[in-house]
């Protein structure tokens, strides 16, 4: 029907159980969208009852990707879990290129989710430069800035946006960076509806962890890092060093000289070792006479989590005292790595605490034995600027379903390597709301916008016998 050139549907039912419902329903009046591809590449998770059918939407959207109501509609179709479609897939396209993914049959029982901080060692120049392309990213990381600047005169831009790797060379400027990208990494999980069933946190990410357990605030757990730094910078501590060795726990513990202390329980056959640089070179040249992996972290200007930075203790129960004012209780999934687990139920691991974050910084890290926690067939993911912890985790996390890192040093597009690794999180079971990374679409969408029903394809793998009127 038309009306001064508006237009309209007539819809009925009619049930023969006697119910009769008729509406008039108005067209919307909008103007035909303009078919470009946002900033970002378009990311569409997609379900099904059999793999073929997931195919074949796939091969519909790859043609309509520019088009963002139907991406909308998708979006808004596949955001929530689909009962009785237990095969998934995935549509990434760029300018440049497109790329489809389909999954194994998912399992009857879903997959815990665990989320793992990483600590220094994996900043890199230009880490935020692909990622701020991201709202949320982009907002969480200039909340930051401004909690810096305001709180500590310090500028975090800078830091971050700088092409001169001697910004990251400097202690304090790597862990504010490390931490921001951490915290806007979640930032953006939030916004999508990814929480995890477990935490843990290596080194300073067990800040972050608490961020992630909702002990801290945004606010609490970048200042608690940066305060960290900022004890160990300015309590005039004793220079310091770390390498990574190949012994074991116990072996390092056994042959270790005086003044050198195992750090860090990497995994069953790598330790890092901690002590003033001079002991630390010629205890590492003596493993490599004897054909023992060893190597000097170059960003270690301290002993860290050993006796070299206990000098530190004093200035950080200060700084910290100022921010965790109120200490909230740790949750039973943020699973401890500087306690080791006999002691999970102790005063000290009830709380994140100035108590249990000073205890964080300055003993072991008991990373290895804590992976050991994380049950068979989880889902395991690395959150941090680079995914240098990815072998350590599959050793530790034995028999997880998927270990998988946000972002990549070494890639050309971090947006892309993201996005890649949010379908491989919704092939394992991951329910995620893509549509919140994209501008909004309003609804009703635009006339002409394909309809999402031929998409879908039934299961007709099996026979079913239909009854007839005969029978």
């Amino acid at each position: 029907m038309t009306d001064s050139g508006r237009k309209y549907a007539a819809l009925n039912s009619i049930v023969n159980d006697g119910t009769n419902v008729h509406i008039i329903l108005e067209f919307p009046r909008k103007e035909p969208a303009q078919l470009v591809l946002p900033p970002i590449p378009v990311f569409v998770p997609i379900s099904g009852r059999t793999s073929p059918g997931v195919e074949y939407q796939m091969k519909r959207i790859v043609t309509g990707v520019k088009n963002q109501h139907l991406v909308g509609l998708l979006h808004e179709a596949y955001k929530i879990k689909i009962p009785q479609h237990p095969f998934r897939g995935y549509v990434l396209s760029s300018r440049t290129e497109s790329k489809q993914n389909i999954g194994n049959r998912l399992p009857r029982s879903k997959s815990p989710l665990w989320f793992i901080f990483t600590g220094l060692g994996n900043q890199w120049v230009g880490m935020t430069k692909d990622m701020v392309k991201f709202k949320t990213f982009n907002d969480s990381i200039h909340k930051s800035a401004k909690i810096l600047k305001e709180k500590e005169n310090y500028d975090l831009l800078q830091v971050l946006e700088s092409t001169d790797p001697a910004y990251l060379d400097d202690f304090k400027n790597s862990i504010a960076a490390i931490t921001s990208v951490q915290i806007a990494l979640m930032d953006l999980f939030n916004v999508i509806g990814i929480q995890p069933d477990g935490i843990v946190g290596y080194s300073t990410g067990e800040c972050c962890s608490g961020y992630a357990d909702g002990c801290f605030s945004h606010e609490q757990s970048l200042l608690v890092s940066f305060s960290r730094a900022r004890a160990f910078t300015e309590s005039n501590l004793p220079p310091g060093s770390v390498a990574a060795v190949g012994l074991s726990w116990d072996q390092a513990k056994r042959r270790c000289p005086r003044g050198i202390y195992p750090a860090i329980h990497n995994s069953e056959s790598l330790v890092s070792i901690s002590g003033p640089p001079g002991d630390v070179q010629k205890f590492t040249a003596k493993l490599k006479s004897e054909n023992i992996f060893a190597q000097e972290v170059k960003s270690a200007i301290y002993g860290f989590h050993s006796p070299l930075v206990a000098g530190s203790e004093k200035l950080m129960r200060e700084l910290l005292g100022k921010i965790i004012t109120e200490p909230k209780p740790r949750s039973k999934k943020w699973i401890s790595t500087s306690i080791l687990a006999e002691k999970w139920d102790s005063e000290l691991a009830k709380y994140s605490s100035v108590d249990y974050h000073v205890n964080n910084a300055l003993s072991p890290v008991f990373f290895y034995v804590t992976l050991k926690h994380i049950p068979i067939s989880s889902v395991v993911v690395e959150i941090g600027p680079h995914g240098f912890l990815q072998s350590i985790i599959k050793q530790g996390a034995f028999g997880s379903a998927l270990v998988v890192a946000l972002m990549d040093q070494k890639s050309n597009d971090n947006t892309k390597f993201y996005l890649d690794s949010l379908g491989k999180l919704y092939l394992h079971g991951v329910d995620l709301d893509a549509g919140k990374l994209y501008e909004p679409v309003q609804f009703p969408v635009q006339s002409g916008t394909p309809s999402l029903s031929p998409m879908i394809k039934w299961d007709h793998t099996r026979s079913w016998s239909v009854p007839q009127i005969k029978n």
